[in-house]
C-alpha cells in the first residue's frame, strides 16, 4: 500500500505501444508515444488494512484522461478490486474464506464517483452531484472492517 499518506501521481497517459486496447502510464525514464497526455492524480488514504495489504483511497483527479485512476493507480501498484483490464489484485494475505471470495469474485471496479463538478451546457452554472456510495461496495467495507485490522485515516 502506499507508503505515504497523501500524495500525487503525476505520469502521461497514452496507448500502451504492447497492447493498444490498453492505456498506459508512462515513467519518467519512457517517452510517450505521440498523442499521450500529461495526467495528474491527487490521493489520500481514507482507510487502510495494512494485515491484508488493502488500502481505500480518495482520488481527485486533476486531468481528465482515459481510465486515469485505473492507469495510474496500477503503475503505481495498487490495482483496483474488480478491474480484469489493469491488473485484478492479488489477496495473498486474506485469510477468511468469505472475504477472499467477495474480493476476488467483486463483480465490477470498486470505484465510485461521489462528486462531480460541471458546468450547464446552456447556462454556464457550477453543478456539483453528489451520490451516496453504492451498496456492493459498502457490503465489501464492512467485511473488510469486520476483519478488525482497519486502522482509519485522517479523513
Amino acid at each position: 500500500f502506499p507508503r505515504v499518506r497523501k500524495g500525487e501521481i503525476a505520469r502521461p497517459i497514452g496507448r500502451d505501444p504492447r497492447d493498444r486496447q490498453k492505456m498506459k502510464a508512462f515513467r519518467a525514464t519512457e517517452t510517450p508515444p505521440a498523442g499521450s497526455r500529461e495526467a495528474r492524480t491527487l490521493y489520500e488514504i481514507e482507510r487502510e488494512w495494512p494485515d491484508l495489504a488493502i488500502t481505500l483511497l480518495r482520488c481527485r483527479l486533476v486531468t481528465g484522461r482515459t481510465h486515469q485512476i485505473r492507469v495510474h493507480l496500477a503503475a503505481a501498484g495498487l490495482p483496483v478490486v474488480g478491474d480484469p483490464v489493469y491488473g485484478r489484485p492479488r489477496f495473498d494475505r486474506v485469510r477468511d474464506p468469505g472475504l477472499r471470495r467477495a474480493l476476488t469474485g467483486f463483480p465490477r471496479q470498486a470505484l465510485h464517483a461521489e462528486r462531480l463538478g460541471l458546468r450547464h451546457p446552456a447556462t454556464n452554472e457550477r453543478m456539483e452531484i453528489v451520490a451516496p456510495l453504492p451498496d456492493d461496495i459498502g457490503r465489501l467495507l464492512g467485511m473488510l472492517d469486520a476483519t478488525r485490522s482497519a486502522g482509519r485515516g485522517p479523513l
